[in-house]
């Protein structure tokens, strides 16, 4: 066996070793396989951890018999704790002298020829470190023994040989077993139940990270009765997505990271709601072990916030904007859908106004998996450690946390003052207006569940600048035009915001002064219940007893208050009059205007009739082209399917005659070396027995050759 190998079976050994005995490794263990594989040089074989070095400054004293410190003595032991600091800070920042490295290089050789010489006697049979290592290899074959069932999926053989396999792959083609492991694949089944969900709903039916061990060839295979299913598969590192065709998973080489994958099944319901069922996961992969959920469980129960609003265009096209506050890292799942389909939309988060993720949609997008940070405090955080490590783990299961709260709107663009908490909103939403005249909405939902706590290495790789999360939406390429009903509504919906702000800025105790010229002619009659005309006259007759400057003070003459005057009842009775004349001409006026109205609306009514039934005929031939088109695409696709599977197995069956004709040809090849063996038997036997007939022959005539001799 050469060198290579010999150091490629100890590693796999090794590595064998401290899977099956982890439990019980310990340095006497460790130094009983070192003297069995006689390796001196190996670095730790058992990964047993070392203890940290003890401190050799000054003596501690402990119980009542720690001695009374006089000043003297304090100076003499501050002195000698002083002492250590002093001798380890005198080797750094320079090389060493040539004394010291002589010295350390003495060292080394004494400490090499002591180790080699301890493991020589270890195998040196009779020897008490040879009886110690034969115990403990005892105690490691008992243990061993218990790990070779045939049926272990962790069989130390085959693990021993995988190891190997995979440290040199040209070493498997030397045992007759190799295509074995070729043909070999591995499966695991998850299973998990989906609840009741109402119709036209977006939903995710489980979520899960799983991590990778060792770099392999695997798919997912995702078993669910929802036709609108679709399973995606995110790298948790560099937040890309996992190739899919058709919509489903493709085979992918999974490596090795320090995240993990997220695994996402989302759904939508049709306009049926859908009922409680069942779902199925299969991870199938080219070996074992193969990736894993985090938690030992796949999750499929989330909180979900949902918001619903307007779109009110601006100049950004931005649908919403809300801000979301941290509490403990969360991952989320983040949609948003428009009531109008063909709405170009696009779904960003960002951190301090960077983007970090975002998607482009169609009337729908979604964020499959989003982490959000919380802020984190590296003076505050080693000390949280230890109860993270105790109680971390124990809820984040339950796919519960607090939901997101309500922010302002976020049509105008501007930022708002949306709260959240831990999650992310699933942004679902705007919705255009119906004919009434109502406006679209735009909504978002949150699926999220709490994750575990923060490694050291995760503490030291993350940014600790404070986070600014925000989540927008955009429309894209103009594609969300408004209605003449919708605008009404949106100049409504702008009135009020802007009243509300007035409000809240302005709040006044006094009932602001308004002149006729700032109302419109209906707000004059609900509110004096006269028209403008007439009110407008009215302060012609009164202006000058209601205007004058230089008695405003006077008070009203008595004569005026008794109301005796004549004047003032001619006054009086000439008012009433035209206000009865101007009331009749007033409301004949109202009702033909009113009929007018009515006409002008029917008509508008039946145009926008027309108009939508129009559109309804358009939608239609659409919907029927794009079935059409659905139908083509989808014959198509199926065609060039059927084609491939058909090359595919062509060439399969091309590579099982090509095998069989091998086959076949070294059959015929032993069979004629065997034929050609069984002729040079034949050949030899023939040639022996000529031989020996030969012999006898020549004896024979030597005999009568003899005979005659003797005769004579």
């Amino acid at each position: 066996m050469s060198a290579s190998v010999t150091v490629i079976f100890s590693e796999a050994l090794y590595t064998t070793l401290r899977k099956v005995l982890r439990d019980v490794a310990s340095p006497e263990i460790a130094f009983a396989w070192r003297a069995f594989m006689f390796d001196a040089t190996s670095k730790n074989i058992l990964s047993i951890p070392a203890g940290s070095r003890p401190a050799t400054g000054h003596t501690s004293h402990r119980g009542s018999a720690k001695p009374a410190a006089t000043k003297g003595a304090k100076q003499t032991v501050a002195q000698t704790e002083e002492q250590p600091e002093k001798t380890s800070s005198s080797w750094e920042n320079r090389q060493a002298t040539t004394e010291e490295q002589v010295a350390t290089v003495k060292l080394q050789k004494q400490w090499k020829g002591y180790w080699v010489r301890k493991i020589r006697a270890a195998r040196t049979p009779g020897s008490d470190e040879n009886q110690k290592v034969l115990q403990n290899l005892q105690k490691c074959w008992a243990i061993i023994e218990q790990n070779l069932d045939p049926s272990n999926p962790d069989h130390p053989g085959l693990f021993l040989f995988r190891q190997m396999f995979k440290l040199d792959p040209d070493l498997m083609v030397k045992y007759p077993f190799y295509k074995d492991e070729w043909n070999k694949i591995s499966y695991n089944d998850y299973k998990g139940q989906y609840p009741d969900q109402p119709p036209n709903n977006w939903f995710v039916v489980f979520r899960e990270v799983f991590l990778v061990m060792e770099e392999m060839l695997a798919v997912p295979k995702l078993y669910v009765p929802i036709s609108t299913c679709m399973l995606r598969v995110i790298n948790n590192d560099t937040g890309e997505e996992i190739p899919r065709v058709f919509q489903k998973v493709a085979p992918y080489v999974y490596k090795k990271n320090r995240k993990g994958y997220t695994f996402v099944a989302e759904a939508r319901t049709t306009d049926q709601p859908l009922q409680t069922g069942t779902w199925r996961m299969r991870m199938i992969g080219s070996l074992s072990p193969l990736p894993a959920p985090l938690r030992g469980e796949v999750n499929s129960s989330f909180a979900v916030k949902e918001i619903k609003d307007y779109y009110l265009p601006n100049s950004k096209n931005v649908i919403f904007r809300y801000a979301v506050k941290v509490t403990e890292d969360h991952l989320t799942s983040i949609q948003m859908n428009t009531s109008k389909s063909d709405v170009h939309i696009k779904l960003v988060v960002l951190n301090n106004e960077e983007e970090v993720a975002s998607t482009l949609g169609k009337g729908h997008a979604v964020i499959p998996a989003f982490t959000f940070l919380k802020d984190i405090n590296p003076d505050e955080e080693p000390k949280r450690s230890t109860s993270r490590a105790l109680h971390g783990s124990d809820h984040s299961n339950k796919g519960e946390s607090k939901t997101k709260k309500g922010g302002k709107r976020g049509g105008s663009g501007k930022s708002n003052d949306g709260r959240g908490s831990t999650p992310t909103p699933t942004a679902r939403s705007p919705r255009t207006p119906p004919a009434s005249g109502r406006s679209p909405r735009r909504s978002s939902q949150v699926d999220h569940h709490s994750d575990g706590g923060l490694s050291d290495g995760d503490l030291e790789e993350r940014d600790l600048r404070p986070h600014k999360y925000i989540i927008e939406a955009q429309v894209l390429k103009d594609s969300w035009p408004l209605s003449e009903a919708s605008w009404a509504f949106v100049q409504m919906l702008k009135e009020m915001e802007k009243n509300e702000l007035k409000g809240r800025r302005n709040d006044r105790l006094f009932r602001e002064r308004i002149g006729l010229d700032q109302l419109r002619d209906f707000e004059v009659m609900s509110r004096y219940r006269l028209d403008r005309v007439s009110i407008e006259a009215l302060i012609g007759l009164l202006a000058d007893d209601l205007m004058k400057p230089t008695r405003r003070s006077c008070s009203i003459s008595a004569e005026i208050q008794d109301g005796d005057s004549t004047e003032i009842t001619e006054l009086k009775t000439d008012l009433k009059q035209r206000i009865e004349s101007m009331e009749s001409s007033l409301i004949s006026k109202l009702n033909t205007e009113v009929g007018t109205m009515k006409a002008e609306l029917q008509e508008k009514i039946n145009r926008m009739d027309m108009n939508l039934m129009t559109i309804v005929q358009n939608l239609k031939d659409q919907k029927t082209q794009q079935a059409q088109v659905a139908n083509r695409t989808r014959s198509l696709l199926e065609a060039e399917r059927k084609r491939k599977e058909e090359k595919l197995e062509a060439e399969r069956k091309r590579k099982e005659e090509e095998m069989l004709e091998e086959e076949r040809k070294i059959k015929d090849e032993e069979m004629l070396e065997a034929e050609r063996k069984i002729k040079e038997e034949k050949l030899e036997a023939e040639r022996k027995r000529k031989k020996e007939k030969l012999e006898a022959e020549r004896k024979k005539k030597e005999d009568e050759k003899l005979k005659q001799k003797e005769n004579e």
